[in-house]
């Protein structure tokens, strides 16, 4: 998959509020950079990108300069990107990034069970060299098969060159019992004892 790509200018001014946003580029063996970006564009980019996938920023049609976007902040009210930071990478180092989760496949436990999917961790740490960069993890929500199964970091596919930095034993998913879930699961654990045989009356000692 080719970059994503942001044209940039060199901040000279105010930015004009309504289609401009100011932006930093760092990084380190560059001098930083005081740039202004389209609002519309970066808004596309940061979609796609997130903040762990690469993006060429062209200023001015002279420096071409892979980066990824370190940090938004966003207005409060409009919630539009106000100021967009980038980092620099250097193409033959690795870099250090979170990225989320893409879950596929079906749950038999939230399908077939009344089982409901809880979310116990938001991001990994991964590095790789910026070449190997990934938006997201797949996750194979198929793993869940019962109410009592849960999906690690152990369990995560993890694309080559790719490494996890995050403890494998955290839980990324698990299964919340829903009402029904956890009636039916309790009749099933009272089944066996209902149909266990009555116990044996002690017999009268012999005099």
């Amino acid at each position: 998959m080719s970059n994503l790509k942001l044209k940039a200018s060199v901040r000279s001014g105010s930015p004009k509020q309504s289609t401009e946003v100011e932006a930093e580029l760092y990084g380190p063996s560059i001098t930083n950079q005081h740039l202004l970006v389209n609002r519309h564009e970066l808004e596309k980019v940061f979609a796609e990108a997130g903040s762990s996938m690469l993006v060429d920023l062209d200023i001015a049609g002279k420096i071409n300069a892979p980066a990824i976007i370190k940090e938004i902040q966003r207005d409060p009210i409009k919630n539009q990107i106000i100021h967009v930071d980038f980092m620099q990478v250097d193409m033959e180092k690795t870099v250090t990034v979170s990225v989320g989760f893409l879950p596929q496949g079906k749950s038999n436990a939230i399908s077939n069970m009344g089982g409901m999917l809880e979310k116990n961790l938001t991001k990994v740490v991964i590095t790789c060299l910026p070449a190997n960069l990934v938006k997201a993890l797949t996750v194979d929500l198929a793993k869940l098969s019962d109410l009592k199964s849960v999906i690690r970091v152990s369990d995560l596919e993890i694309p080559a060159g790719v490494t996890v930095k995050t403890n494998p034993r955290d839980v990324i998913y698990s299964i919340a019992a829903s009402r029904r879930a956890a009636s039916t699961e309790a009749k099933g654990d009272a089944a066996p004892a209902a149909k266990a045989p009555a116990a044996k009356a002690a017999e009268p000692k012999k005099k």
